[in-house]
């Protein structure tokens, strides 16, 4: 099994190198890796193509004044593989992410979409109070600590994704559940794989979770999701 992995990137100057790290240095390494940015004003591209003049396997795709599910797109269009594996900026992948889901995969054939598990980090009292008030808590699948579907930890046959047309380009946000959502309904295969975790930072101030919150809402309710 051939897999690409895709990242949408804007202004992630703080956070690239711990992504890009533990993408590189996984238990299973990628096939590829696709960098989609959609517009970054700061560093961060500078801070990518750093890592591939040293040798290190990444694709920067320059996708100008890009949304989330543009930058996913582009970077699924250009994917090499049959399998695509997502995840986002400031996510910190397990060492064994990938290997996890696609050893989940190759168990059964049938099996077209592979969703992974997540978890907070919660490195400071005001993250902890945040992860209590709006964070799902997690329940048990096999044994094994899970929380829902997520993007950031996904993978699936690229086939899926072309035939559902890929993401919505036009949302900040919801997106990504309006696409799981389609290949879902699409009659795609999903299971589930708890032991494939990613660590996600949530926002660290009020002020920037209220704006997140804001965002996020509005997009939800432009994309019907609203009732989720």
């Amino acid at each position: 099994m051939r897999v690409s992995v895709v990242v949408p990137v804007r202004d992630e100057e703080d956070s690239i190198r711990e992504l890009l790290d533990g993408l590189l240095n996984q238990t299973r390494h990628p096939d590829e890796i696709i960098i989609t940015d959609g517009g970054s004003v700061d560093s961060t591209t500078l801070i990518i193509q750093e890592y591939i003049d040293k040798g290190a396997p990444l694709r920067l795709i320059r996708a100008g004044a890009a949304l989330p599910g543009r930058g996913r797109n582009l970077g699924a269009e250009q994917a090499r593989c049959e399998w695509v594996a997502f995840t986002d900026a400031g996510i910190q992948p397990a060492h064994d992410w990938l290997e996890a889901l696609v050893r989940r995969a190759e168990q059964d054939e049938t099996i077209d979409m592979v969703y992974g598990s997540w978890a907070p980090v919660t490195d400071t009292f005001f993250k902890e109070c945040a992860a209590i008030a709006y964070v799902p808590p997690p329940t048990t699948r096999n044994g094994i600590l899970s929380r829902p579907r997520s993007i950031a930890s996904t993978l699936l046959r690229r086939q899926a994704w072309q035939n559902v047309k890929g993401f919505p380009e036009q949302l900040r946000s919801g997106e990504d559940l309006v696409f799981m959502d389609r290949v879902e309904g699409a009659g795609f295969r999903f299971v589930h794989e708890p032991l494939a975790q990613v660590l996600w930072n949530i926002r660290p101030t009020l002020s920037s979770t209220f704006k997140r919150f804001l965002v996020y809402s509005r997009n939800n309710i432009r994309a019907g999701l609203w009732r989720q």
